[in-house]
């Protein structure tokens, strides 16, 4: 690339400090460089422009699921609850059952 190209690239990007032609290969690599990395910049940043879109609708639909898991939950809970309670009724019963039958038992012996 010749020189006043080369100023014209840099002028064009707001660099317009001089340099000597003995610089010139490397102001043109380090340019090169420049330009390779402000479009990997800014295809990044495009990339995260649209993750962050995307990340914004995902919670957005999340948002009715974890109000239905929050309720699930505690319909859960309840259950589980009403069930131990159920089970320590049926156990209580049982338990006056086989005292009810122990004492019918001992009266029958006693009749006999």
């Amino acid at each position: 690339m010749n020189i006043p190209a080369l100023e014209l690239k840099l002028a064009q990007l707001h660099y317009s400090l001089p340099f000597t032609v003995d610089s010139a290969a490397l102001v043109e690599k380090l340019l090169s460089d420049l330009l390779t990395f402000k479009s990997l910049n800014d295809s990044l940043s495009q990339k995260l422009y649209a993750s962050e879109l995307q990340l914004s609708k995902d919670q957005q639909s999340l948002a009715p699921l974890r109000a239905e898991n929050e309720r699930v939950v505690r319909e859960n809970n309840q259950l589980h609850v009403e069930i131990i309670e159920a089970k320590e009724a049926r156990e209580r019963c049982e338990i006056e059952w086989r005292e009810k039958l122990r004492k019918v038992e001992a009266e029958m012996e006693d009749v006999r």
